[in-house]
């Protein structure tokens, strides 16, 4: 496996990667005079890379949309593609800096995730349980709306909704890459986890997104304890490496209630 990307944490550590390649930079930016732009040039072996430039395509299109715009999707930010994020980050009343962070990337996509949630209330109507809140919630805490996160426990997990590739066959690379795809995964990921005998609320299938929905079976049956194991072994056991299922919940529910 890489040694992954990851997306950004509390501290604002992750998005793309510095130009030399070696390690994490800040955020999608237009370079130094006298460097590359990000997304040209990469390394298509790179998956960091091709990561990257998969990124700054879809925040081109979703400038396109939010601007009316007509930039060119190529994935490099460019000049160009710079000062349609800074006129954006003065629409929104945001730091005008040209760099595309977690603000930045939430504001230029929401409403694609919100065309996402209308779309599957209106074709199950009436079920509101899967909505903007929670949506957005597990975005954030997935990758923190850094479109181009690579997973820094698995290299296998790409995207806003960190789709993992081995599990998930079914989907192309570009595919876990695009924001459209991931939202609706989201949708179609909890709207499964419903439909499970087992998984009776929203909160049960806000838990199978992190433990699976077989996981989330056993930690039902085990009466929803705040601390899990995945492994199944108990808290005396010297192995016993519990996630905190109930932070998990609570904070899809709350971080994006505001």
């Amino acid at each position: 496996m890489g040694h992954g990307r990851g997306a950004w944490n509390a501290q604002g550590v992750g998005g793309t990667l510095s130009i030399d390649g070696k390690k994490p930079g800040l955020y999608y930016r237009l370079p130094a005079t006298g460097t590359k732009y990000i997304g040209a040039n990469i390394d298509e072996t790179n998956q960091d890379q091709r990561a990257v430039r998969a990124a700054v395509k879809a925040y081109q299109g979703a400038l396109n949309r939010r601007l009316g715009r007509k930039l060119t999707l190529d994935g490099v930010l460019g000049p160009v593609t710079s000062k349609a994020i800074v006129d954006f980050q003065t629409s929104r009343k945001q730091t005008a800096d040209g760099v595309i962070g977690p603000l930045t990337s939430k504001a230029l996509l929401l409403n694609d995730l919100a065309s996402v949630i209308q779309a599957n209330w209106k074709k199950y109507p009436g079920d509101y349980r899967i909505n903007q809140t929670i949506t957005c919630g597990l975005i954030t805490q997935e990758s923190g709306w850094d479109a181009g996160a690579v997973g820094y426990v698995d290299d296998r997990d790409l995207g806003l909704a960190q789709i993992n590739g081995a599990a998930h066959t079914e989907y192309t690379e570009a595919q876990r890459l695009d924001p459209f795809t991931a939202f609706q995964f989201v949708v179609d990921y909890l709207r499964n986890s419903l439909a499970d005998a087992k998984i009776e609320t929203i909160d049960d299938a806000i838990a199978s997104y992190n433990l699976g929905i077989g996981g989330a079976r056993k930690w039902i049956a085990a009466g929803r304890p705040d601390l899990w194991d995945v492994s199944g072994t108990s808290p005396d056991d010297p192995n016993w490496a519990p996630r905190n299922v109930r932070k998990y919940i609570n904070t899809i529910k709350t971080i994006c209630s505001a």
